[in-house]
Order: structure tokens, then C-alpha cells, then sequence
């Protein structure tokens, strides 16, 4: 193989490792936000307070930390009070603040399943844009233009490129990552059909869990199998009564419902 087909080869190594990793790590904060929103939120103690409040700042930053699609800029945050310089309930009241905006949101674009399929809904985000510039990049070292490229995903030349820089604080960051998250797994975001939890499906998947799938498998056997499962309920009861008086006689009851039209 020549140096220049090795090259290409190993761009395209490089691009799909790259793109396998980005689709991971979005994969993992998209779950994070729909598992934060679907909890009931209970922050009873410090250490709870600021994982959740750590949790939420860290999806937000390592999001636009990273150029994994072009049209993503790359914002910076301003300066904002240390976690740990902050008191316990100031957090509490932010966690719980934007764990209410965040179901509020998600509502609005999936309803529950009995309330039919949405219509136009409108979502003012509450972020704000303090500071927009452009830097121009520096020409990339030769050992790092195959690099380079990989993460760009571009045809444009990387040796004299522009991009535009903007700046928000927090939580305006936060935001913005949740508006462009739901914009890209806007398909991919679904109810279940059984406990009506949001998750991220893959392929045809209707439930949030394999319990809330054999709930629905084991109800819908139930339905089709009634008389069945009586007779079995009757034999289980017969066992139970011959394991401590063997010579009983146990006779077969009604069900509820004959014995209710008997009386009627």
C-alpha cells in the first residue's frame, strides 16, 4: 500500500472511531437528562445536592467541549461560584428549579400516550448569549492533519479556517445543550407504552426495561388464558392444602364474578 493510500485508510480509521465515540457520549447524556427528569426529586442531604448539581454542569460542559459536528459551536462558560463555595440550599433550590423546567419541557414536546400525538408546540429556551468572536486557527502540524481532519468531518482546508467562538454562563449552557440533545434524538426519544417513563429506544423497542416488557407480555397472557390460570390457582391451593392434611377435600369455588350474579 502506498504512503498516501495508508494515509486515507487511516483518516477513515480514525473518523469512524471518532464518530462511534462522539455518538456514545451523547448517547449517555441524553439518558442522564431523561433518567434526572424522570425521578422524583427528593435532595435531602449535601452530597446528593451536589452530585445532581455537578451532574447537570458536567453534561453541559463536556457537550460543547467537544467539535464532533461542524455545526456545533464551542461555547465557553463565564465565571460562575464554585459548587463548593456555595451553600447547600442555594443548590437545592437551582437543582429543583431546573429539574421543573426540564419536565415542563419535556412534556410539551412528549406527551403521555393518552393524550394523542403532539401538535406545533413553541419552547421559548431560557438561555441567553453574553459574547460572539472569531479566531482563526492556526495551520495544523503535518503529524496531526490526519487527526485533524478526522475530528473535523470537513472537505474545507484545515491550514486557514475560521470558526466563530461564543460565550454563555450558567446555566445558559445547560440549556443549550438540552435544545440541540432533544433536536438530534427528537426520533429516538419515545414513552413507554407500559409505564409511560421517557427513554431512548433502539430500533423497534416499545418499552423502557425488559420489566415493563414481561409486565405487559404476562397481562396480556392473563387476558387471553382465564380460565387456565384459574386451574392453575386451584392446583397450587389443592398442594398447599395436602401438604398439611392429605385427606381434605377441597371443593372449587366460584368465581367472583359468578358468585356475585348468584347473589344478584
Amino acid at each position: 500500500m502506498s504512503r498516501g493510500n495508508a494515509g486515507r485508510a487511516d483518516w477513515k480509521r480514525i473518523a469512524v472511531a471518532y464518530d462511534v465515540e462522539a455518538k456514545k457520549k451523547c448517547n449517555t447524556w441524553i439518558r442522564q437528562l431523561l433518567s434526572f427528569a424522570s425521578v422524583d426529586l427528593a435532595i435531602d442531604d449535601e452530597v446528593d445536592t451536589r452530585a445532581s448539581y455537578l451532574l447537570l454542569r458536567r453534561i453541559s460542559s463536556e457537550y460543547f467541549g467537544m467539535p464532533w459536528r461542524s455545526r456545533i459551536t464551542q461555547l465557553s462558560e463565564t465565571a460562575d461560584p464554585e459548587p463548593t463555595s456555595r451553600s447547600v440550599k442555594d443548590l437545592r433550590v437551582e437543582v429543583s428549579a431546573l429539574h421543573k423546567q426540564l419536565r415542563d419541557v419535556l412534556d410539551l414536546f412528549f406527551p403521555l400516550i393518552s393524550e394523542g400525538h403532539p401538535g406545533i408546540n413553541y419552547w421559548p429556551v431560557p438561555a441567553r448569549i453574553t459574547g460572539i468572536q472569531l479566531v482563526r486557527l492556526p495551520p495544523p502540524h503535518p503529524t496531526n492533519i490526519i487527526r485533524r481532519k478526522a475530528v473535523a468531518r470537513s472537505t474545507t482546508s484545515l491550514s486557514d479556517s475560521i470558526q466563530m467562538n461564543y460565550s454563555a454562563g450558567w446555566p445558559d449552557l445547560f440549556w443549550l445543550a438540552v435544545a440541540d440533545l432533544l433536536t438530534m434524538y427528537v426520533r429516538q426519544i419515545r414513552r413507554c407504552t407500559e409505564c409511560q417513563k421517557l427513554f431512548v429506544k433502539v430500533k423497534r423497542q416499545e418499552y423502557c426495561s425488559a420489566k415493563c416488557s414481561q409486565r405487559r407480555r404476562t397481562r396480556n397472557w392473563r387476558e387471553g388464558h382465564e380460565d387456565e390460570l384459574t386451574e392453575l390457582r386451584h392446583q397450587a391451593y389443592e398442594r398447599n392444602i395436602h401438604k398439611f392434611h392429605p385427606n381434605a377435600k377441597v371443593q372449587r369455588r366460584l368465581p367472583k364474578r359468578g358468585r356475585r350474579i348468584g347473589r344478584a
